[in-house]
């Protein structure tokens, strides 16, 4: 035979193989895994990207719509801009403001928010009902 060695030999250089072959298949899974965090994270900044396009377009959208919405509550009149609101705010004989108020002071905050240099008067009537406070 043209071998020099044992038989224990052959065993462990059978042993060194499978493991060099181990060695070799995980260092290639994780090249891979490597890849594929990559793509992930690319994929991660697209949606990313995506989102903050998306939640842009509808916050400039919501923004066209408040305008429209608080236009079409406003008249330009020798005394400024005014913006009729609606009336029964408070209920009979209280000062405080319904529930239902909500929404039109929200319309008040938009406006302002939209116009964040008027200045602002408030005008309203009260009826004769009610305690003084």
């Amino acid at each position: 035979s043209s071998y020099w060695g044992s038989g224990a030999d052959v065993v462990h250089y059978a042993y060194l193989s499978q493991r060099y072959s181990a060695i070799a298949r995980e260092h290639t899974q994780q090249g891979l895994n490597a890849e594929r965090g990559t793509q992930l994270e690319l994929e991660r900044q697209r949606l990313q990207l995506a989102l903050r396009e998306n939640k842009l377009a509808s916050v400039q959208q919501q923004g066209k719509w408040v305008e429209a919405q608080i236009a079409s509550l406003t008249t330009q009149t020798d005394r400024g801009l005014v913006m009729t609101l609606g009336d029964v705010l408070f209920d009979t004989g209280e000062a405080e403001l319904q529930n239902s108020a909500n929404r039109t002071v929200l319309k008040i905050v938009q406006f302002l928010q939209l116009n964040p240099k008027r200045r602002v008067r408030v005008e309203g009537y009260t009826d004769n009902t009610g305690g003084e406070q």
